[in-house]
């Protein structure tokens, strides 16, 4: 679900509501993304296609979490 390329770029992937494709979402910097998990704020997703914006679902920050606490080595 989720690429460590460097520790201020983290990729993870969500489903665009709209199309239904799953897409890579690119910006977050592990930090941010595990600020925005512990206060439980909104992770904002978009598609290239649609040009739709979203916010992830609850399984998909689950996930994301499990990955951060797991392979996440900032």
């Amino acid at each position: 679900m989720a690429g460590f390329g460097t520790s201020d770029s983290l990729r993870f992937m969500s489903t665009c509501p709209s199309c239904k494709d799953v897409r890579a979402q690119l910006g977050y910097g592990f930090r941010t993304l595990i600020r925005l998990l512990v206060n439980n704020q909104p992770i904002a997703a978009h598609c290239a296609v649609c040009k739709k914006s979203w916010p992830i679902t609850a399984n998909e920050r689950a996930e994301l979490a499990l990955l951060l606490l797991t392979d996440g080595d900032p």
